[in-house]
């Protein structure tokens, strides 16, 4: 779970370095989406320390994505916005929740 909360704030530090350094909104258009997406993140990562540890695994449907994968999925978005807002050629590359614990 604590490198769980690494990773969301690694991921979430990139995302707005990468925002400030993209410039090519207006001033007020790039504080809007910083503000946008420093309040989402801000939720995902209190939804994640209030969810049980033990819960991490819960699937609503046996279709569907567990807690613990939404959360990775989340932070492989804010890694490829990273690296997108760096200006680098990306593809969008799926963390591996199994690799986070």
């Amino acid at each position: 779970m604590k490198r769980l909360s690494q990773i969301i704030g690694i991921g979430l530090a990139g995302s707005l370095l990468a925002l400030l350094q993209a410039q090519p909104f207006p001033k007020a258009t790039a504080e809007q989406v910083n503000a946008e997406f420093t309040q989402i993140h801000r939720k995902l990562l209190e939804m994640a320390r209030d969810f049980p540890s033990d819960k991490y695994s819960y699937r609503l449907k046996p279709e569907m994505r567990s807690f613990r994968e939404v959360i990775v999925h989340v932070a492989s978005g804010v890694v490829y916005a990273a690296k997108a807002g760096r200006g680098g050629q990306v593809k969008w590359d799926e963390l591996n929740a199994k690799d986070y614990p």
